[in-house]
């Protein structure tokens, strides 16, 4: 059986629990350990780089629908594309649309997107019928 090899850190640990004891140079290990990062921050630093900026802040949108809309609201409706500064957003239901179209409602939520587009990017929202765009994978 070929010896085992050792972890990098794993001679900083001894030397460390000989210095301080057992249980304080554990504590110190700590302190030189990098803190864990999600995986998702390394993924959407080189996705910001392949995906072009209009088109990584609409599936930004997509990812936090729920956010976005509300829950009601993304159980309705979901977001579909942008074109020339129109975000179209596909309502289930058309009676659901007319609610959503009211000012106030209308409003809030293109505030909400520009929050993350930017109010350049998308200037208003269209309502359309479901159905409209291709299903999401």
């Amino acid at each position: 059986m070929p010896p085992r090899k050792k972890r990098p850190n794993e001679f900083m640990e001894s030397i460390l629990r000989q210095w301080y004891g057992k249980d304080q140079g554990e504590a110190e290990m700590l302190r030189y350990t990098p803190e864990t990062r999600p995986i998702s921050d390394p993924l959407d630093n080189v996705m910001k780089k392949l995906v072009p900026p209009w088109e990584w802040k609409i599936l930004q949108i997509q990812e936090n629908w729920q956010e976005i809309a509300g829950a009601d609201n993304a159980r309705r409706c979901r977001p579909a594309f942008l074109n020339n500064g129109i975000f179209y957003i596909e309502v289930s239901h058309p009676a659901y649309r007319i609610a959503l179209e009211t000012p106030t409602i209308k409003k809030q939520l293109l505030e909400r997107i520009q929050a993350v587009t930017g109010p350049e990017l998308c200037q208003s929202l269209k309502f359309i019928a479901g159905g409209r765009s291709l299903p999401r994978k």
